[in-house]
């Protein structure tokens, strides 16, 4: 259980470096600058798929969580009986991350959208 909890920790840590350091289209070239407060009108369409990058990249690492946990419980699962419940943890974990991109591919269109 410690070994779980480390890597969930190290994976809350190493979010925010991964969220940033990703390159995005709708951010770049652009007048506003969140760092030292310049935000204008037009700038909230680029504070808002910013926000939901950092909101999906948190989704993906709780869905990666979520499928090393199933496997470590149908490892486990022939001597305790809960097999099962590991298979299903993963099947739910890939149904939620299959509806989580195509949720995130129509905000992205969208602000696409707006922002251009």
């Amino acid at each position: 259980m410690r070994f779980f909890r480390t890597v969930l920790i190290a994976a809350v840590l190493a979010l925010p470096v991964a969220v940033f350091a990703a390159p995005t289209t709708i951010l770049d070239n652009s007048v506003c600058d969140f760092a030292q407060g310049y935000i204008t009108f037009d700038c909230i369409p680029r504070f808002i798929a910013h926000l939901v990058n950092f909101i999906f990249a948190g989704v993906g690492t709780f869905t990666l969580l979520q499928i090393i946990f199933g496997g470590y419980q149908i490892a486990i699962g022939g001597a305790v009986g809960t097999r099962e419940a590991g298979i299903n943890r993963i099947r739910m974990a890939v149904i939620g991350l299959v509806v989580t991109l195509l949720i995130y591919a129509i905000i992205n269109f969208i602000i696409i959208g707006v922002t251009s």
